[in-house]
């Protein structure tokens, strides 16, 4: 999924005054789906990596800020390679990464203390916005079990015209109340500050595409759903091959 400049400007005041942001050439299609999205269940990797004691929720790193909008992150802060993540919960590309390459970040870097990851909202329209807002709202340690059931679920509700209802059904799964939930979807601060970070970081990082990756502060960058091995390649790069097991790209 991508932006530009132009449409960045466009999101940042549209998201301020009217607390909405409708971009041109992000429309999607979606399948029809019931109102009550299914509660996900374990997928057999994530069996795996409890089988072997892995407490992967233990390496939350939740901080809260003023605005709302504090850090979460996965694994050691200090980790020797620190990614953070630009992703709108709308984009297809973005699901794909979680759904897929993520898992295996986690169990090869993030849980050996090599890799940090930080994830940042970059909705990209209106469905994503109020997404970031319910996801926002929720207690820290709650946020990244939300995000992933948003990526599972994203064609039930992404592109829905009452895409509105299948978020705040989410929400309650993730335990948000109804009413708590159509009151952060009007938190017209919160509408501001996501609004202000996305043209901050457009500006400083020149993002055009969702996801995003950022390597140690801007070292490296990886746009798009790449592979493992892609992002393997530049653990390597940037921590001087003390990172990173695959060195070749797969046949």
């Amino acid at each position: 999924m991508t932006v530009n400049s132009k449409t960045i400007a466009i999101a940042a005041i549209a998201l301020t005054v009217f607390g909405l942001a409708v971009f041109a050439g992000f429309g999607m299609q979606a399948k029809e789906a019931d109102d009550t999205p299914e509660i996900v269940t374990q997928t057999q990797e994530q069996e795996s990596t409890a089988s072997t004691s892995l407490n992967l929720a233990s390496l939350n790193h939740i901080e809260e800020t003023e605005d709302g909008l504090g850090i979460r992150g996965l694994g050691n802060p200090d980790a020797p390679v620190r990614m953070v993540e630009y992703a709108s919960l709308t984009c297809s590309h973005c699901a794909s990464f979680h759904l897929n390459t993520l898992n295996d970040l986690k169990k090869r870097y993030v849980v050996t203390g090599d890799l940090y990851i930080q994830f940042e909202e970059f909705p990209l329209n209106a469905p994503a916005l109020d997404a970031t807002l319910l996801a926002r709202c929720l207690p820290g340690e709650r946020y990244f079990g939300f995000i992933d059931l948003l990526f599972k679920t994203q064609e039930s509700w992404a592109g829905r015209p009452d895409y509105r209802v299948a978020l705040i059904q989410n929400a309650k799964l993730a335990g948000l109340s109804e009413d708590k939930a159509n009151e952060c979807l009007e938190d017209t601060e919160l509408r501001e500050a996501v609004a202000g970070r996305i043209q901050a970081v457009s500006q400083e990082h020149k993002i055009s595409s969702t996801p995003t990756f950022i390597i140690n502060e801007g070292e490296e960058v990886i746009s798009g759903a790449q592979p493992l091995y892609a992002f393997e390649q530049i653990f390597r790069k940037v921590s001087d091959n003390k990172v990173a097991t695959i060195k070749d790209k797969p046949e």
